[in-house]
């Protein structure tokens, strides 16, 4: 069978650590645009990204390219497009965009393809906002220069939703960009000790150690490629079971997470139950500045941020931290660029990424005798 044209959806700023996943696969031939990375691959393909790829956000896969210029030519061409074999009985959630193209109102385009998925199936179609929800599938419609490609998403929710985070606290990192960072910083090739002094709901930890035990969680949640028609169960399973081998496998490693919440402590530890690392981590009550940590311990942290610094406390924060790295430990935390010039402290950039519309910097604080 001919292989289908993949997009891997990734956080911008995360792209090379994403191409260094997928490249771990044994995958080459990889197209690298901003958010983004196409390749080529069949469906054992899109099984095998969405289980083993940390960092990805979603993974698309092209169904439909055509020209249209007027909405009886996308009218036709909706009518020829295989939505059975994707859509079924599920919700459908639609994003539309169009660039320099005769056909630029985006929610006229979509209006003419609920009309299409309603005759296709013989149902009214149940739209949603969200693709998050459940039994829900994304319909992806991009154009440019009268080009319309249609592509599916085969994740459902966002794949930062690994399954165990039941609890959460506020502001909480994605489990993607935690995965990120610590790939970034070594972890676990080279870096075996690890400390997160905020570990607020435990995302950091919890990844660290399913990265450690080379551990998924697909047992934990859904993925819209299971409700198709071209589905085929004994694919994922020897897939899965890949998977569940590697998982045997554990590296010898020492995870801390601290935290002066206590609530956000007996969360941390819910969820790394739901996981199954609680073995893994050492959870523990702790105000930031009454915390001694062995120099041996590399420190990965997020300290509350946005767009202002509130009465002193991210300063102190700051502070302690730069105190730590000042005794020899290897200190890294998460920067808005819009506090860059506020940090009074040297340091190196690791990593840039967008969040929401804030740029973020994952940074080493560096110690000038």
């Amino acid at each position: 069978m001919k292989p289908y044209t993949l997009l891997a959806v990734i956080q911008p700023g995360l792209e090379e650590i994403a191409r260094e996943e997928i490249i771990a696969l044994g995958y080459q031939d990889l197209g690298m645009v901003r958010g983004g990375i196409f390749l080529k691959g069949h469906l054992s393909t899109v099984i095998r990204l969405n289980l083993f790829c940390r960092t990805l956000s979603r993974v698309l896969i092209e169904i439909d390219q055509f020209e249209a210029k007027s909405f009886s030519q996308l009218e036709k061409q909706f009518s020829h497009t295989d939505w059975k074999s994707y859509v079924g009985d599920r919700k459908v959630c639609i994003r539309a965009s169009c660039f320099r193209s005769a056909l630029y109102h985006e929610k006229a385009v979509s209006e003419r393809l609920i009309a299409s998925l309603a005759k296709a199936l013989g149902k009214p179609i149940d739209v949603v906002g969200s693709p998050d929800e459940d039994n829900t599938q994304l319909i992806v419609i991009h154009a440019v220069q009268d080009v319309f490609t249609i592509r599916m998403d085969s994740s459902g929710a966002h794949l930062h939703k690994r399954g165990y985070g039941i609890c959460k606290e506020d502001a909480p990192l994605r489990e993607t960009v935690a995965a990120a960072l610590l790939y970034r910083i070594g972890w676990p090739t080279s870096v075996n000790y690890l400390f997160d002094p905020m570990c607020g709901s435990g995302t950091i930890p919890i990844e660290a150690a399913l990265m450690a035990q080379n551990k998924t969680l697909h047992a934990m949640r859904d993925f819209s490629f299971k409700h198709w028609q071209t589905f085929q169960p004994e694919v994922f399973a020897k897939i899965a079971e890949e998977s569940d081998a590697h998982s045997l496998s554990t590296m010898q490693v020492h995870i801390v997470g601290s935290d002066y919440d206590a609530k956000a402590i007996r969360s941390a530890k819910a969820n790394a139950e739901t996981a199954g690392v609680s073995g893994s981590i050492s959870f523990g009550v702790s105000a930031l500045s009454e915390i001694n940590i062995d120099k041996k311990f590399m420190v990965l942290t997020n300290p509350p941020w946005g767009k202002r610094i509130n009465d002193g406390s991210v300063r102190r924060i700051w502070q302690v931290l730069s105190d730590q790295a000042v005794k020899g430990s290897s200190v890294h935390l998460l920067l808005p660029e819009i506090q860059e010039s506020e940090f009074p402290y040297p340091f190196s950039t690791l990593l840039s990424f967008s969040s929401g519309d804030i740029r973020v910097k994952l940074i080493k604080l560096e110690v000038r005798l």
